[in-house]
Order: C-alpha cells, then structure tokens, then sequence
C-alpha cells in the first residue's frame, strides 16, 4: 500500500478508535512545503488545507514546537485567523495537534477536531501522540532512504537535476493536497529546494513518493 493510501485508512480508523464527534487530519511537511497527506472526512480535509496553504495553524505550530498544542475552545481562540475560522465554519469546537519527525528535514502532525467538547486528558493525549508516531513510522518505512542519498543517485542520472515531468507531477500533487493553485505549487517547490541545496527534481520525488499511489516503486522518470 503507498504512503498516501495507507495515511488515509489511518485517518479513518482513528476516528473509529477515538469515538465522539471525532474528524483528524495529517499535514506533511517536507523542507518547508506544507500539504495535507489523508483526512478522515472532507470537512477535516478543508481545514487541514487551508492551514497549509496559509502556513498557519494548530498543525504548522505544533511542527514547529515539536510539541502537543491543545485549542480547548476554538470559539475563544484569537491565532490563525484562516484555519480558525475553517474549522469553526465545520462545526468544530476544539482541536489538538500532535508532531512527529519522520526523517532530516521531514515531519508530519495529526490533528485531531471535535464538533463536541472534549477533556484533553493525560491518557487521550498519549493515544494521539502514539498514533503520530504510527503514522510517523509507515512514511519512514516507505520512503527507505533520506533525500539526500535520493539526490546523489539521480545527480548520475541522464534526464537532468530538474526534470519538468517531475516537477509538474509534484505541483499537481500539490494542488491536489492543498486545493491551491500551480502558481502556488511550484513556489513551494523551488523555495523548498533553494533552502535545501536540492534539485527540484529531487524535492519532487520525494513529495511524490509520500503523496502518490505507486511513486514509492521507482525514482527515475
């Protein structure tokens, strides 16, 4: 099963476990480029992807921190505006965001909303953190080596550092992830490989691997 495939059933069946008016939700981060990787249902899908298209949010900060962030009462919350009021207009009423590192430069947070109160307690925070670290593992496993190893091996590849049929493929992934625009996608993309000292082509593959059905079977094009 890919990584993308695997995340959603992820999703759905913590929802199962979880219990309530329960919805979560996993955004991705790779060299700085924020996407939504699987959601339980489309409303948490909405939420997630305007949080990664804002680059604010419960998600964002919790990856940032390396920590556990808890909004109680979104309703009283006065941080990010955007994802804020995303998750109200669903009907959510409290969230909680749980990061976990994948590999070097990689990581992934849950977020979990409710549309009813719920008491964040010691054992409930530990469930989520322990799922975070699940779904953390499957994408580590999937991925198999760090980006860097990707980018030495396609360095002697023919095709070139940034190959368009990559790159195009990532944006479309991209857009497909976080409901944005091409524009949008491939800015992402290139900032992210600037700052990495990567080929384009290499930042793509590694987006691909983690979001598409099948691109984990092959790193060449």
């Amino acid at each position: 099963m890919s990584v993308a495939g695997y995340l959603h059933e992820f999703a759905v069946r913590s929802v199962a476990v979880l219990g309530g008016n329960v919805e979560t939700s996993i955004l991705l981060r790779y060299r700085g480029v924020s996407m939504r990787a699987a959601s339980s249902n489309a409303a948490a899908a909405r939420c997630d992807q305007v949080e990664a298209r804002s680059g604010e949010g419960l998600c964002v900060d919790a990856m940032d921190s390396g920590d556990l962030l808890i909004v109680r009462d979104l309703a009283s919350e006065v941080r990010w505006r955007d994802w804020r009021e995303a998750a109200a207009k669903e009907g959510f009423v409290t969230a909680a965001a749980v990061p976990a590192e994948i590999l070097e430069g990689m990581s992934l947070a849950l977020n979990v909303y409710s549309r009813s109160p719920i008491d964040w307690t010691e054992e409930v925070q530990q469930v989520i953190g322990a799922y975070a670290e699940l779904a953390a593992a499957a994408v580590r496993l999937h991925l198999e080596r760090e980006p860097a190893e990707l980018e030495s091996e396609l360095a002697s590849e023919p095709s070139g550092a940034d190959d368009p049929g990559v790159v195009e493929r990532a944006v479309g992934a991209i857009m497909h992830a976080n409901g944005c625009r091409a524009e949008e996608a491939r800015e992402l993309i290139a900032t992210s490989a600037q700052n990495a000292e990567l080929s384009q082509r290499a930042v793509a593959l590694t987006i691909l691997r983690a979001l598409v059905p099948g691109e984990g079977d092959r790193t060449t094009v």
